[in-house]
């Protein structure tokens, strides 16, 4: 809906500045497209029929192949982050668990989850600080030939690293944390860790803490770096030039305290741009995650458009004025992320939230009383993973494996329990610990799910497409009638022409 409501004001906007086709018609090429290119780079043009600088993709195409590889490789490098910080929830879990203090190690999986988003949001701010000045070396390196060329390639790059490094930890909770624990008889295991599993309440409560710590923790450090770090460094510029005009005995005019103050950049709002397309994919690709996420979005945006408002007037100096005919690449972005944004919210419904077995449990019968036994399975603890014990037998070895079935495991164990529950569909209690049939009826339920809710929100998405028009009726109208006067006044001069001809010719073929 957003999409195509800004598409419509889009096209008002390209009319009211006269920039339809301003990128095919009127953009020239770089300056640095320009040098860099050889003598023999040329091409005449399409178009005009001029002799223009023009470099063959073939000879730009290792130039592209080498900054995809090094975009690879800052991908990898991003993923490579998540994995250390799965390694620190498992490290850090098991040492608060093994905490005497029973307020804290009862808060093991809430106090992980806060500690690791922390770090999570470290690392991203990090990273996207570093990958900026990659990206925008890869991207002169590529040797793009128009302005417009140029941002399109920059914001894909930045985007996509954005999204990797913004996301991943989100989607990592979503969908791949707990999904193969494996039983207690044999847990599943990363790195030979016992793999992390969810809280007994499910993963969604660590994505929503999560997903607002990174969301709201960036909100917070970018409108503390839009405010202070121009007005740090403005303070500073102007105490070296109201110095160094007392020196010298002369005033320290209004145009040399404007021109001290900070420029936009060669990316102008870019950043501005890239901050509003994540915050718009935090609150659309798990918005069944975060339902809060729009309100503090909300609230961000009422304050971004003052802060943004204090940095323009007072921190900044005039940025030159650009013409541009749409938002570039940002538009494919914005509606790519709407679909995204689609099927993530259904699977995160249906496979990480318990919607579907609840609806399905109280659809058998008719309440969901009953349903926490039902979601559970059975375990004989004498079936326990082989483990070290503290005291072997006659207490001779520290180290003496307890073995499974043995008398000394009860012992160890101290165990008045002979069967434990456990999330999930396994048959039980005792091996083989397979899959009941219940789990296939549910994943069946749930694909049902996500196969419904994707095609009925995408068939209403391009029901409003089809009714919404791409350009208002007055503005459609308005250029219509353009393009009538111009052709009228074409065919106006033609006649005046051949009303003209007739007598020329007459007066030279009957000389007075």
């Amino acid at each position: 809906m957003f999409c195509e409501v800004w598409k419509r004001r889009q096209n008002q906007i390209d009319y009211d500045w006269d920039l339809f086709g301003f990128e095919e018609q009127e953009e020239n090429c770089r300056h640095q497209y320009e040098v860099k290119a050889s003598e023999n780079d040329k091409r005449t043009n399409p178009v005009t029929k001029e002799l223009e600088v023009y470099m063959a993709l073939t000879k730009r195409f290792p130039r592209i192949m080498a900054a995809g590889m090094a975009i690879l490789f800052m991908i990898c490098l991003v993923l490579a982050s998540v994995i250390a910080i799965i390694i620190y929830r498992i490290a850090i879990k098991v040492t608060i668990a093994a905490v005497s203090e029973n307020i804290i190690s009862s808060n093991a999986s809430l106090i992980t989850s806060c500690t690791a988003s922390l770090l999570s949001l470290v690392v991203i701010m990090l990273l996207q600080i570093l990958y900026d000045k990659i990206a925008t070396g890869l991207t002169d390196f590529e040797l793009h030939r128009t302005d417009t060329e140029y941002e399109d390639a920059y914001t894909v790059k930045m985007y996509l690293f954005a999204f990797v490094n913004y996301y991943s930890a989100s989607f990592y909770i979503a969908f791949v944390k707990g999904k193969l624990p494996g039983n207690p008889s044999d847990y599943g295991k990363i790195f030979g860790y016992r793999q992390e599993e969810c809280d007994p309440a499910g993963c969604l409560q660590e994505l929503f803490i999560n997903i607002a710590i990174v969301m709201c923790g960036k909100q917070f450090f970018n409108n503390f770096m839009e405010i202070f770090v121009p007005k740090a460094l403005n303070i500073w510029r102007s105490r070296i030039g109201r110095a160094e005009e007392e020196a010298s005995g002369d005033t320290y005019d209004q145009w040399e305290r404007d021109y001290n103050l900070g420029s936009l950049g060669p990316q102008g709002l870019f950043k501005e741009y890239l901050e509003m397309t994540i915050q718009f994919g935090f609150i659309t690709i798990f918005a069944a995650a975060f339902p809060l996420a729009p309100l503090f979005a909300l609230i961000n945006n009422i304050m971004e458009i003052r802060v943004d408002a204090y940095k323009f007037v007072t921190q900044l100096r005039r940025p030159y004025a650009a013409k541009a005919q749409d938002i570039g690449a940002w538009y494919g972005i914005l509606v790519t992320v709407g679909n995204i944004a689609v099927l993530t919210n259904a699977f995160i419904i249906a496979f990480t939230s318990e919607f579907v077995p609840r609806e399905v449990y109280r659809a058998r019968h008719d309440s969901l009383s009953g349903y926490i036994d039902y979601s559970l399975s059975s375990f004989n603890t004498l079936n326990f993973e082989t483990i070290r014990g503290e005291k072997g037998p006659n207490d001779a070895n520290d180290d003496y494996p307890v073995e499974k079935g043995s008398p000394y495991y009860a012992q160890y164990f101290n165990q008045t329990v002979t069967v434990c529950r456990y999330r999930g569909f396994y048959k039980g209690p005792n091996p083989p610990y397979d899959y009941t049939p219940e789990y296939w009826t549910l994943l069946a339920w749930k694909l049902v799910f996500v196969l419904l809710f994707e095609h009925i929100v995408f068939a209403t998405k391009f029901a409003l497409d089809y009714i919404i028009p791409d350009m208002p009726e007055h503005v459609k109208n308005t250029i219509k009638r353009e393009s009538y006067l111009a052709q009228k006044a074409l065919h106006d001069k033609y006649l005046q022409k051949r009303e003209t001809e007739p007598s020329t010719s007459t007066e030279m073929a009957n000389p007075v």
